[in-house]
């Protein structure tokens, strides 16, 4: 096919989209994205003619800059047009006409928001419901005409973020600017709990809410989460997700005034091990050390692999004498039969050092500090055996930080 008759097939089709877009705008007052894609429709004849009329060297440069210019605005206003938020925002930046205008014609595609599975609300210029899709009634329950705007904030979760959603909702319609939520918690009216991103959007004189279910991006960020807390040898949490976990649990047990008891563990012996069978039967030691530490602990207890052969276990609502149980029944579980590895049977002991919160420290450093003591005398006192700082301070040897 000849370079003319391409160019002639591709100048049929583009004067057909002019002749859309013009009716469009002649018609409808088009919004600014359709001029520019008329005009990325006329720079691309133009380069496409200009070779055919054209013969100096230059022409075919300047032809291809024209085409290449005016595909790439025609592109942008075809993606563009294709994008609903877009849409809204533009509305917003129209004359009060231009936006009533589009108003109508966004309201007019309630056979399509009808099929959207999230919310989508329409309120007047008052803050009063004039329109709302099937999913919002599914997911909010029946919902009156002239229902109040801030009414949407009664199906959020919590006292703030019912704060926070009022708040959003006020700004939109205040500064006339989109507000995002981007998660919040709902509460469906059937009771059901959704993690959601709200959206309110001024469209004219009108505000658009908009509820997106977020439950699959939670769930994608909550496994990330666990990635990077975990640690990936033995699947217990590493020294990052401890330390967070700790500050959490600190918190709730100064908070409701409970114990909270630390045992730090260290096996006897390890880089014997390592040196005489090599790494790979080490961690497989250290896989079955921490199997045998999640058979002896709670279910409320949360396990770490702290580094190295140190593991860590925080123990919620616990006091001294229930920790210094646990931590020999945490001994007794690791002596209970040798390990079975790659290079045969081993026989392996672990030490222990028990701290409590707040008795032994105030924060978590403190509490460290206080644990890690008491590890060093059980190892200094013959290993395979538990220590507690209470004998610590016994011995005059904790220098409480907390």
């Amino acid at each position: 096919m000849s370079f003319s008759l391409l160019v002639a097939l591709r100048a049929l089709a583009l004067v057909v989209v002019l002749f859309v877009l013009g009716r469009r705008q002649w018609r409808r007052k088009a919004y600014e994205g359709e001029r520019w894609a008329i005009f990325g429709a006329v720079l691309w004849l133009c380069g496409d003619a200009l070779v055919l009329v054209w013969d100096a060297p230059i022409a075919p440069s300047v032809a291809e800059l024209l085409r290449t210019l005016g595909f790439l605005a025609f592109v942008l206003f075809v993606v563009r047009a294709c994008a609903p938020l877009d849409t809204l925002a533009r509305i917003n930046h129209m004359r009060p006409s231009q936006a009533r205008t589009r108003l109508e014609w966004l309201v007019g595609l309630e056979a399509m928001l009808d099929e959207l599975t999230e919310p989508v609300l329409l309120y007047d210029a008052h803050g009063q419901l004039v329109w709302a899709n099937p999913a919002a009634e599914a997911w909010l329950g029946a919902l009156a005409e002239g229902t109040a705007v801030e009414e949407i904030a009664r199906y959020a979760l919590t006292p703030a973020e019912e704060e926070a959603w009022m708040e959003a909702v006020a700004s939109a319609r205040a500064q006339r600017r989109r507000q995002v939520l981007p998660r919040t918690f709902l509460r469906q009216a059937d009771g059901v709990v959704r993690p959601v991103e709200l959206a309110a959007v001024p469209v004219g004189d009108h505000l658009v809410v908009l509820l997106r279910d977020v439950s699959w991006w939670l769930a994608r960020e909550q496994q990330f989460q666990a990635l990077v807390d975990e640690d990936p040898l033995t699947g217990l949490l590493n020294r990052r997700g401890l330390m967070r976990a700790a500050e959490r649990e600190i918190a709730r047990a100064r908070r409701h005034r409970h114990p909270l008891a630390l045992v730090l563990l260290d096996l006897d012996h390890f880089k014997e091990i390592n040196d005489r069978f090599g790494h790979a039967v080490g961690d497989e030691a250290l896989r079955e050390f921490a199997r045998r530490l999640k058979r002896a602990a709670r279910a409320s207890d949360l396990l770490a692999r702290y580094g190295g052969e140190e593991f860590a276990i925080l123990l919620p609502e616990t006091d001294l004498a229930q920790a210094e149980r646990a931590a020999e029944r945490l001994l007794a579980e690791v002596r209970a039969e040798p390990f079975a590895t790659s290079a045969g049977e081993l026989v392996i002991t672990a030490s222990a050092g028990v701290a409590v919160f707040p008795h032994h420290g105030k924060d978590w450093n403190a509490l460290f500090r206080a644990a890690d003591q008491a590890l060093y005398l059980a190892k200094r006192g013959g290993r395979n055996r538990w220590r507690t700082a209470e004998q610590l301070a016994d011995e005059g040897a904790l220098r409480n930080g907390g």
